[in-house]
């Protein structure tokens, strides 16, 4: 196994990832390594960062397995130049080393697919026969509007989901299915009535155990007052997305070109130029001392 294989093989845990790390360091021609938190992240920054050659990407097996490898890293004066990406999740400023660890400017990476524009060009490149141009405004407004409809369901899934993870207990958030039954209407999709009863059933939960209710409405509080697309889990949205794109082809009868069960396989459907990546670029830039790179042609 060649050594660029066994670092991408070990890391299985923060520590394997350092040692294999630390063993090699600078061999093999890499320009620099870069820690994310599993593959599919591993796929998102190589994407975004294709403009950087001879980056090679380590997934740590978790967020908290990033910070402690950045942590040792920067204990042990190796961790100039090289670079760590993160979530931004349910976490506000200030945060932890926001000048070394680049977290993303959305909830999650799986946001930036959800986001309408992400749409627009989905559906103006996935579709056969293509979307009329019409058509594709149309999806876009029937998205947003969607949103609009799940928003009580995703705030308090949302709020549910921060308090489970700041208290560091559980109470089945993640067996929730906010598209469970789904009800298609003329412009856009709606949750069941059904999905609002079970996320409040959770939240009695969460106060059998403990959880104080006053915190939950603090929570709930300021997830109605922001903007869902960015601060809502990713892959709670992109469930919803996946919904709204059989929704879309039944609207419109006409196929869906490729697959949609993962945000990955629509990624490359945004142009990795895009402005929403510019925090990759200026973070890569930063840490490597350079300019941020100029958008790619779209």
């Amino acid at each position: 196994m060649s050594f660029k294989d066994s670092l991408i093989e070990s890391t299985k845990s923060d520590a394997s990832a350092y040692m294999q790390f630390i063993s090699g360091y600078k061999r093999e021609g890499f320009h620099t390594y870069a820690f994310v938190e599993d593959d599919d992240d591993m796929v998102f920054y190589q994407y975004t960062s294709q403009h950087i050659d001879r980056i090679c990407y380590l997934s740590c097996g978790g967020k908290e397995n990033v910070l402690k490898v950045f942590r040792k890293l920067a204990s042990d004066n190796l961790s100039d130049g090289l670079l760590f990406f993160v979530d931004r999740d349910t976490e506000q400023l200030p945060f932890e080393a926001d000048d070394d660890i680049c977290r993303t400017t959305l909830y999650s990476w799986e946001n930036y697919v959800c986001q309408p524009r992400a749409l627009s060009t989905i559906v103006s490149k996935r579709f056969r026969p293509s979307l009329t141009p019409r058509e594709q405004e149309w999806a876009k407004a029937g998205w947003v509007s969607t949103i609009t409809n799940f928003a009580p369901e995703i705030q308090l899934h949302t709020s549910l989901t921060h308090v489970a993870k700041i208290n560091g207990c559980s109470f089945g958030m993640r067996e929730v299915a906010l598209t469970k039954d789904v009800i298609f209407g003329d412009d856009n999709i709606s949750p069941a009535l059904g999905v609002r009863d079970t996320l409040e059933a959770k939240e009695r939960m969460a106060i059998s155990i403990g959880v104080d209710s006053d915190e939950i409405t603090r929570t709930k509080e300021f997830y109605c007052d922001c903007d869902l697309l960015t601060f809502a889990r990713g892959k709670s949205l992109f469930h919803i997305l996946r919904s709204y794109l059989v929704f879309l082809e039944n609207k419109f009868t006409k196929k869906f070109y490729g697959q949609y069960s993962s945000p990955l396989l629509l990624l490359n459907c945004i142009p990795a130029g895009d402005e929403m990546f510019n925090f990759v670029r200026e973070y890569v830039a930063k840490r490597l001392g350079g300019e941020a790179p100029k958008l790619l042609s779209q």
